[in-house]
C-alpha cells in the first residue's frame, strides 16, 4: 500500500545522478499506463530542466540493449513513495502515460528524489489514491492481522521438518513416509481415513514444494485474512483444503497427493468473492488490480497443471470452488458493527458447508463397483506386508521360546493356534474380499497372495497339531506344507519380477 504522496516541490536539482533498480511490473497503479521497458540497474540524472534514465530494456530473460530516456522535469505527474520505492509517470505526446518504477538504495534517497520532482497529481490518480486510501482505513478499522495466516505458513514448515526426520525426504520425497504420516491416498482415505482429507493438506513432497505454496500463501492469505477476519479466514481455508481434497482423491482415487495448494485456491477464490460482491464496497481500482494478480496466478497455474504430468489440478479446482463458496457464505462489510457476533455466522457457514462437501462425495463416489473393489484390493496389498511382517515375527518368538525350555509345547501349540492362525485368516480374508472384475490386472496377485496366505494357515495348524500330539506322520505333513509355502513365495517373487 502506497505510504505518502511526494512532498511538495522543491526547488530543482541539476546534474546529480542516482543509482537505481527499475522495476518493470505490469500492474498500473491509475488510468491507461505503458510501463517504460526498462529493468535491473540503472540510474536516473537530473540535468537542468530534464531528467536521464540509463538502464537496459526489458527484453529477453533480462538481457536487453542498453537504453537512454531523457524527459524534461515537467512532464511528470503522480509521484508516489513507498519506502525505498518509488514511481512516477511520464506525459508524452505519443499515449496519454508512460510509467517508471525504481528502486533506491534507501528510503531517504527516495524522498530526495521524490522531492525533485513536481506534485502534479492527475485526476485519475488523486481519485485512485483516495479510493486506495479509503480502503486501507476500513481495512484498519476492522482491526484484523494476518495472525492465522502466519500460524498456518508456521505449522506447515514445522509438519515438513518432522516429517524429514521421519525420512520423507527434503528434495527427493518418499511417498510411502508421506502415506504413513497422512497424505490423501485413495484407497486409505476412502477405506475409512477420511482424517486424511485434512492432514494431506499440511504435509509436502519436498523443499521446492513447500517453500512454492508457502510464499503464495502469505502473498495472497496477509491480504485476504485482513479481508475476513483471522477466524472466518481460517474456516474458508481449512473448508478450501479439504474441497480440494476430496476433488481429488474422486478425481483419481489410486493416487498419493497432498499440498496447500488446493487451501491456497481457495484464500484466491474467497479473494475474487470478496472483491466482486458490492456489499463490501471495493473500489473499482483496487479490485482491478487485485482481481487481475488473482485470475493471473489461478489461469497460470491450472494452465501448468494441464500442461505437466504430477500436477493436482482436481485439488487446484476442487478448493478454489471450496474457497469462493465459503468465502460468499463469510464475507462482511469492512465495517466495526456489522462484525459483531461472528459466532453465528461461521459455525452456520461450516455446517453447511461440511453437509454440502459430504453430499457431493456420496453423490459423486460409487457405493460398489469395479473401481471400489480395485481401492479395497489396494488397500489389503497396502496393509499386507506389516501384517505379515507381524505375523512371522510373532511365531518365530514362539519358536525360540519353545527351544530355550521358556514355552512347552502344549503352550506354544496353543499360542499358535488361538494367536498366530487368526491373523493370517485375516490377511486371507482381506485379500479375498475384493472382488475384482474379470478383466484385472490383479487376479493373479490376489490369487496367488490368497493361496500363500492358505499354504501359511495350513502349515501353522499342523505344526499346532503335532505340537500337541507328537506324532510324526503330522510333523511330516507340517514339514511338506513348509515346502508349498516356500514354493509359493517363490512363485511369488517371479510374479513381481515379471510385473
Amino acid at each position: 500500500m502506497i505510504d505518502e504522496i511526494a512532498p511538495p516541490n522543491a526547488p530543482p536539482i541539476g546534474n546529480v545522478t542516482f543509482k537505481v533498480r527499475f522495476r518493470p511490473q505490469k500492474v498500473p497503479f491509475s488510468g491507461q499506463t505503458n510501463w517504460l521497458e526498462l529493468t535491473g540497474r540503472g540510474e536516473i540524472e537530473f540535468a537542468a530542466g530534464s531528467i536521464h534514465l540509463r538502464g537496459k530494456r526489458n527484453e529477453f530473460f533480462g538481457f536487453g540493449s542498453a537504453a537512454n530516456v531523457a524527459f524534461q522535469r515537467g512532464q511528470v505527474v503522480n509521484v508516489l513513495q513507498s519506502g525505498k520505492l518509488l514511481r512516477f509517470d511520464v506525459l508524452t505526446p505519443e499515449q496519454p502515460t508512460v510509467a517508471v518504477q525504481f528502486q533506491t538504495a534507501g528510503e531517504d534517497i527516495a524522498r530526495k528524489i521524490a522531492a525533485a520532482l513536481p506534485d502534479t497529481v492527475t485526476e485519475a490518480a488523486a481519485r485512485t489514491i483516495a479510493e486506495a486510501k479509503d480502503f486501507e482505513s476500513r481495512l484498519q478499522s476492522v482491526g484484523s492481522k494476518a495472525r492465522a495466516t502466519l500460524a498456518l505458513v508456521a505449522l506447515n514448515v514445522l509438519v515438513f521438518v518432522f516429517l524429514s526426520v521421519k525420512g520423507a525426504g527434503v528434495f527427493v520425497p518418499d511417498g510411502d513416509v508421506a502415506v504413513r504420516w497422512g497424505s490423501n491416498f485413495g484407497p486409505m482415505t476412502l477405506g475409512g481415513q477420511w482424517w486424511r482429507l485434512l492432514t494431506s493438506t499440511f504435509i509436502h513432497f519436498g523443499i521446492f514444494h513447500l517453500v512454492l505454496n508457502m510464499f503464495a500463501l502469505y502473498q495472497a492469505g496477509a491480504l485476504v485474512e485482513r479481508m475476513y477476519g483471522s477466524a472466518h479466514f481460517l474456516a474458508l481455508y481449512l473448508f478450501a483444503g479439504v474441497s480440494g481434497s476430496v476433488a481429488s482423491v474422486l478425481w483419481h482415487p489410486s493416487i498419493n497427493s497432498a499440498g496447500a495448494s488446493g487451501a491456497i485456491f481457495g484464500v484466491f477464490g474467497g479473494l475474487l468473492v470478496f472483491m466482486l460482491d458490492k456489499r463490501n464496497r471495493v473500489p473499482m481500482s483496487v479490485m482491478a488490480a487485485t482481481r487481475n494478480s488473482a485470475l493471473a496466478f489461478i489461469g497460470y497455474n491450472l494452465l501448468n497443471g494441464f500442461s505437466h504430468a504430477g500436477i493436482d489440478n482436481a485439488a487446484h479446482l476442487g478448493g478454489l470452488i471450496g474457497g469462493a463458496l465459503m468465502g460468499f457464505m463469510l464475507a462482511r462489510p469492512l465495517d466495526v458493527a456489522q462484525r459483531r457476533a461472528p459466532l453465528p455466522r461461521l459455525v452456520g457457514a461450516s455446517l453447511l458447508g461440511v453437509l454440502l462437501l459430504g453430499s457431493a462425495t456420496y453423490a459423486f463416489f460409487p457405493s460398489d463397483g469395479p473401481a471400489l473393489q480395485e481401492m479395497k484390493f489396494q488397500q489389503a496389498l497396502i496393509d499386507f506386508a506389516p501384517k505379515e511382517a507381524n505375523a512371522l515375527g510373532a511365531y518365530s518368538e514362539i519358536v525360540k521360546r519353545l527351544q530355550a525350555g521358556t514355552l512347552d509345547r502344549a503352550g506354544a501349540a496353543r499360542e499358535i493356534e488361538y494367536s498366530i492362525i487368526p491373523q493370517w485368516d485375516k490377511l486371507y480374508y482381506s485379500l479375498a474380499a475384493a472382488k475384482l472384475a474379470e478383466g484385472s490386472k490383479r487376479l493373479d496377485v490376489q490369487y496367488g497372495l490368497t493361496l500363500y496366505c492358505d499354504f501359511r494357515r495350513k502349515h501353522l495348524r499342523l505344526v499346532s497339531a503335532a505340537l500337541r500330539t507328537g506324532d510324526p506322520r503330522i510333523e511330516k505333513d507340517a514339514a511338506q506344507a513348509l515346502e508349498q509355502v516356500q514354493a509359493q513365495l517363490e512363485t511369488l517373487k517371479r510374479v513381481a519380477k515379471a510385473r
